[in-house]
Formats: C-alpha cells, sequence, structure tokens
C-alpha cells in the first residue's frame, strides 16, 4: 500500500462514518504496553 493511495482513500473517507465504527468499539484500558501516556486518562475517546 503506497502512501498516496492511503492518502487518496483517506480524503474519500467519511468522519461519521468513523465515528459510527468507534462507537462499536469498547472503552476499556489499553494491554499493558499499549497505553498512550497524557492529561487525558479517558480510553477510546476521539470525539464521538
Amino acid at each position: 500500500m503506497t502512501e498516496e493511495y492511503s492518502e487518496a482513500r483517506a480524503r474519500k473517507a467519511k468522519k461519521a462514518d468513523f465515528r459510527k465504527i468507534l462507537k462499536k468499539v469498547p472503552s476499556r484500558k489499553p494491554l499493558i504496553g499499549n497505553e498512550l501516556y497524557g492529561k487525558n486518562k479517558n480510553y477510546n475517546t476521539i470525539s464521538r
């Protein structure tokens, strides 16, 4: 998969569809080693 192909697909994507898919993902702590460090302690919080 090339960078150009990925960029073209991303331009065609709809944010509403992405959010719809994310709503199906359970909100839970990440596995050990997959943690993201920062101020936000909430998990799976991508502007739902």
